[in-house]
C-alpha cells in the first residue's frame, strides 16, 4: 500500500514540475502577418517621366496607327483646329498647306507650327501666350489628333527632301513653312484627308471657309452660254472659271471651298483655258460663223 501511494505522489510530483518547466519556457512567437507596403502615389509628372524614358528607345514617341494612347489620370484634353487652304504664291503649281490652332477651351494659333511639332514629339512645353503653356504633363491630344499630329511630324522632318521643289516663282527659300504653315505633299494630302475629316478641320479659300473639307463627283461649277453675236458669228460666254483653282498635284479642282475630283485630261485642259483668259478681261470667246460647227462637236462636250 505504502509502495503504491509513493508511486502516484512520484508520478504527481513529475507531472507538476513538468507543467512548471513549460509555463518557464517562452513559447515560440507566432508567425507575424506580413506587412504590406503602403501603394506608391503617382503624379502626372512622375508619369510622364517615365513615358519619357521609354521614349528614348522607340523611334517614334507617338503611338503607332490604330494604337492611340488616351490620357492619363490628370491630363486635360486639348481641342485642335486645323485649317487647310490652298497656297499658289510660293511654287509653280497651287499646294495645300495647314495652320493650326490648340488650347484647352480658348484656341490660340500656332505661330511657329514646325517648333510646335518639334515639341510635341519630344514631350516638351510649348508657350503659347501668358495664358496657356502647352504642358505634356497637365494636357493631352484626343486620339484623332493624335493620327493627324504623327503624320505632320514626319512632314516637317521630310520638308529637307522636298524644299527645293516648293520654292518660289521669286526664289523666296520657302519661309513660309518655318512659321504658321505647313505644306502638304501630295501622297501626304492622301493621307491626312480622311484623318481631317474625322477631326476640327476647315477649309479656306480666297476670302471663304468652309467648316469642313468637302470632296465631290459633282461636274464643276462652271457655266457656258452660246449666243448670236452682233453682226456674224457667235458668242461664247464662260462663268465661274476664274473661282477654279487647278490642283495638278492633288488630282482635284478647288471651288468654292469643296473639292472637285477631276481626271487628268480633264484638268490639264481646264488648266490650259485659265492660261488663255489670264490676261482676257472677259471670260467670251467670239467664235467666227465658219467655226460653229467644229465647236459644237469637239468643244462643246468636252466642256
Amino acid at each position: 500500500r505504502h509502495s503504491q501511494y509513493f508511486c502516484e505522489h512520484i508520478a504527481a510530483v513529475l507531472i507538476h514540475l513538468y507543467n512548471v518547466q513549460e509555463e518557464r519556457e517562452p513559447k515560440p512567437a507566432a508567425p507575424a502577418a506580413p506587412v504590406r507596403p503602403a501603394e506608391p502615389t503617382f503624379s502626372s509628372r512622375d508619369v510622364q517621366f517615365a513615358k519619357n524614358i521609354i521614349s528614348l528607345f522607340d523611334n517614334v514617341p507617338l503611338p503607332p496607327n490604330g494604337a492611340e494612347e488616351a490620357p492619363s489620370g490628370g491630363q486635360s484634353l486639348l481641342d485642335v483646329e486645323y485649317t487647310c487652304k490652298p497656297v499658289t504664291d510660293i511654287s509653280r503649281s497651287p499646294l495645300f498647306a495647314v495652320e493650326m490652332k490648340v488650347g484647352p477651351k480658348r484656341l490660340y494659333v500656332v505661330q511657329k507650327i514646325k517648333e510646335f511639332l518639334g515639341r510635341v514629339e519630344n514631350q516638351l512645353p510649348f508657350a503659347f501666350a501668358k495664358l496657356f503653356t502647352y504642358d505634356p504633363a497637365q494636357y493631352a491630344f484626343k486620339p484623332e489628333d493624335q493620327a493627324i499630329l504623327r503624320r505632320l511630324i514626319h512632314i516637317a522632318h521630310s520638308e529637307a527632301t522636298y524644299r527645293d521643289a516648293f520654292r518660289g516663282v521669286s526664289g523666296s527659300a520657302y519661309s513660309l513653312q518655318q512659321d504658321r504653315m505647313l505644306i502638304l505633299p501630295p501622297l501626304a494630302w492622301e493621307e491626312l484627308l480622311p484623318l481631317f475629316q474625322q477631326a476640327n478641320a476647315k477649309f479656306e479659300q480666297g476670302m471663304r471657309t468652309a467648316d469642313s473639307i468637302r470632296i465631290s463627283d459633282e461636274p464643276l461649277p462652271l457655266y457656258f452660254e452660246i449666243n448670236q453675236a452682233h453682226g456674224d458669228g457667235y458668242q461664247l460666254d464662260m462663268m465661274g472659271l476664274d473661282r477654279m483653282l487647278v490642283m495638278d498635284n492633288y488630282g482635284c479642282v478647288a471651288a468654292d471651298c469643296v473639292l472637285y475630283r477631276v481626271d487628268e485630261a480633264s484638268m490639264r485642259r481646264l488648266d490650259e483655258l485659265k492660261k488663255m483668259f489670264a490676261y482676257k478681261p472677259t471670260k467670251q470667246v467670239l467664235i467666227p460663223p465658219g467655226q460653229i460647227e467644229p465647236f459644237m462637236d469637239r468643244v462643246i462636250p468636252g466642256l
